[in-house]
């Protein structure tokens, strides 16, 4: 606490706070014990003036080359955007058991083990 110029019983005291919430200060002098409730609030100065900033908005618009848009032309103007969106083809897999081919070379295959494996004897 600092005692103010001019005023010999006026002090005055600041707190920055860490975080939000409610806060207690209490004074204790000979003249008795005082307490005080505080509540502390982030501040959100965005949100206390919300009007467009239109020469800021033009300033951003001219140096990136871009333009301003009204609101009710925003729609017809953001169809014109074309799409990033890639369409690509999946190949189309089809498995080996897809097919006759493949089944006709697995029976002729195990047709012949067989064979060979009677003729010789190796059932």
């Amino acid at each position: 606490m600092q005692r103010q110029e001019g005023q010999p019983d006026l002090y005055a005291a600041s707190f920055v706070a860490d975080r939000e919430g409610e806060f207690t200060a209490s004074v204790k002098s000979a003249a008795g014990e005082r307490e005080r409730r505080l509540a502390v609030k982030a501040p959100r100065i965005e949100m206390e003036d919300v009007s467009v900033n239109h020469p800021l908005l033009n300033r951003l618009a001219l140096e990136t080359g871009g333009r301003v848009l009204a609101f009710a032309d925003a729609p017809a103007e953001l169809a014109k955007i074309p799409s990033l969106e890639r369409k690509t083809m999946d190949p189309i897999s089809n498995p080996l058991t897809n097919g006759w081919l493949p089944l006709i070379i697995f029976v002729l295959l195990i047709s012949g083990r067989m064979g060979v494996a009677e003729v010789y004897g190796m059932l």
